[in-house]
């Protein structure tokens, strides 16, 4: 289990679907039946849960890339990357929005923000960022760090 939401709905990830890591749902009120979320071709994770029930994650595309999902009404949708080879979520607000890290064209690291169908670079310039949360305000906490080794600062970036 990895997160919960105001209705006690729980996400995460079980092996009990054809032996292999499946994201799932187990619902408040439906004692020991975990629902498959589906996987966009390999193994998946669900760590994040809305109130609304919007769930995000990552999953193993059947290339084998690993790229962050939001699952919504039974459909899971690939949210793609920065340009580089994988992503994850880590977070979902209240309306769908979907925070995490990815990678870049050139290979960094950074925090996204996704909403409707784009993912946008929260630190371009940064050696190293990644997002870990959003609020229902939209404001999104993470770490940024300017050097490849040194000292990460917690941040807080306010979305509109």
């Amino acid at each position: 289990a990895n997160a919960i939401n105001s209705s006690s709905d729980v996400v995460g990830f079980s092996w009990a679907f054809s032996n292999r890591q499946r994201a799932v749902l187990w619902q408040h009120g439906i004692p020991g039946k975990a629902i498959d979320l589906g996987t966009l071709g390999g193994p998946s994770e669900a760590t994040a849960i809305n109130s609304s029930g919007d769930i995000a994650g990552w999953s193993e595309t059947s290339t084998g890339a690993t790229h962050a999902f939001l699952w919504r009404n039974g459909t899971m949708t690939d949210l793609g990357t920065l340009g580089g080879t994988w992503s994850k979520a880590t977070g979902v607000g209240t309306s769908g929005d979907v925070v995490g890290v990815s990678t870049t064209a050139t290979g960094a690291t950074h925090a996204f923000f996704w909403r409707n169908g784009v993912m946008t670079d929260l630190t371009p310039s940064a050696v190293f960022s990644q997002a870990s949360g959003i609020n229902s305000s939209g404001d999104v906490v993470g770490t940024v760090s300017p050097q490849l080794i040194g000292i990460s600062t917690a941040v807080i970036w306010t979305i509109k």
